[in-house]
């Protein structure tokens, strides 16, 4: 985790590793001091920060601009996509609209055609002739239909 350049210039000023761990070379604290110092007195500290967080800023810069580029693609897709259905759910309905008021009208002719008061009278008559004959089945198969017919005559 050592950066080469850090570790040549610490060693190039006369200072030497302590040590080593998991994240690289170890100093001493009195060296690091005295070496870090003078760069954050002179400002060079400070000035490679800026210049790094720089670079950082400009690369999220970018990345959001990115994002917000593709987001505004979908959101622009999802707009078209919810015209094109509004649209077709609008044609729909009018076709289904269109077809109630065809069929209210077919139903409203055949009404007229049909003459459903005079064909419900005629229901009537036909389940009252069918009473009658089933009732009349009854008294031929007790006997008693030959009986009554021979009384009229």
């Amino acid at each position: 985790m050592s950066d080469p350049a850090i570790v040549a210039h610490f060693k190039s000023l006369g200072c030497k590793p302590i040590g080593c761990d998991k994240h690289g070379l170890k100093w001493s604290p009195l060296d690091a001091a005295r070496l870090i110092k003078p760069a954050i007195n002179s400002g060079l500290y400070f000035e490679t920060r800026v210049k790094n967080m720089t670079q950082d800023a400009e690369n999220a810069i970018a990345i959001t601009e990115e994002v917000e580029s593709r987001l505004s693609k979908t959101i622009d897709s999802f707009i078209k996509t919810e015209a094109a259905f509004s649209e077709r759910s609008k044609r729909i309905s009018g076709s289904v609209r269109d077809s109630a008021a065809k069929m209210a009208d077919g139903l409203a002719k055949m009404q007229k055609v049909a003459n459903f008061d005079a064909l419900e009278r005629q229901v009537e008559l036909l389940e009252r002739a069918a009473k009658a004959m089933q009732v009349l089945s009854e008294l031929d198969a007790s006997g008693k239909l030959t009986k009554i017919t021979q009384a009229l005559r």
